[in-house]
Parts: structure tokens; C-alpha cells; sequence
């Protein structure tokens, strides 16, 4: 492909994305996160690699306040064919379910969202696969709406 035209189409690109989605200034931001991305996902780089790649894109500042657990967390969720509606499988529903148990014995006490943002999938998802769990007695629970937290159950 022609160099010109290669500019030419990146040029419109650039002023498509500045008109709908609010300006320069978010364009240059979604530019920048998806380069930070694509930086943390390279399991190839040393850890002295990224901090380099942070300091050309101007992004260390904002690495040097990361948690360790923000950086290397799941940033891919599951998506599955057919409508936002269709149900999941049983093997999905399996793998959900070991997801869960795996990070409740690393992490007693979890809220749903944490345990949703490590296993990747939705809160809503996860919910409805604790909810058997709780009942069939591999799980408990304490607190309710938002400060709801789970355990495994003890087994003596």
C-alpha cells in the first residue's frame, strides 16, 4: 500500500475518532491506555522494559501508583456467541465455578466484584453461580447488598 495513502487514511481516522469521541485530548488518552495496554500484556519484556516504554510514553507516573493486582489482572472478559442474553454452558459454567473457588482460597472474604474481575466474568454471572454454591454448602456468606462477602465453607 502507497505511504501517502496509508497517511491519508490515518489522517481521516484520527479526525473521525477527535469528532465522536469528544476531542484531541480523549483521543490522545485511548491512544495512550491502549499503548500501556498492549505494553503490560507482553509477557515478553523485562520488568526494566516496561518501566522504559512508561517513561517514553509518559505513562510511569501513572504505573509507579499501580497495585501489582491492577496490572496483572485478566483485562480480556469472556464473550461468547450470540446475543448479550444467551446462556452459558455447562463447561463455562464449571469453569466459573472452579474460578471461584480457587480465589476464595487465596482470598477469603471476597466481594463479587473481586472475585468477577479475576475469574472474568460479569458480577452478575458470577452471582448467579454462587448462588448454588452457597446452597449446596461450598460457600458462605456474610453481609448483605453491597458489603456482602463469601467464604469457603470450613470443613472439620
Amino acid at each position: 500500500m502507497d505511504a501517502q495513502l496509508v497517511d491519508i487514511q490515518n489522517e481521516e481516522l484520527y479526525e473521525f475518532m477527535v469528532d465522536h469521541l469528544g476531542g484531541e485530548t480523549k483521543v490522545e488518552e485511548l491512544r495512550k491506555e491502549k499503548e500501556m495496554e498492549k505494553t503490560l500484556l507482553n509477557q515478553t519484556l523485562t520488568l526494566g522494559e516496561i518501566l522504559d516504554k512508561a517513561e517514553e510514553g509518559n505513562w510511569f507516573d501513572w504505573l509507579k501508583e499501580q497495585k501489582l493486582s491492577r496490572l496483572t489482572k485478566p483485562r480480556v472478559r469472556h464473550k461468547r456467541e450470540g446475543t448479550s442474553r444467551s446462556r452459558i454452558t455447562k463447561a463455562e459454567k464449571e469453569q466459573i465455578r472452579e474460578g471461584i473457588l480457587q480465589y476464595l482460597k487465596v482470598n477469603p472474604g471476597s466481594a463479587v466484584s473481586a472475585i468477577a474481575n479475576t475469574v472474568g466474568w460479569s458480577t452478575k454471572i458470577v452471582g448467579n453461580q454462587i448462588r448454588p454454591m452457597r446452597y449446596t454448602g461450598l460457600i458462605t456468606k456474610e453481609g448483605e447488598r453491597k458489603t456482602t462477602r463469601y467464604w469457603l465453607k470450613e470443613t472439620n
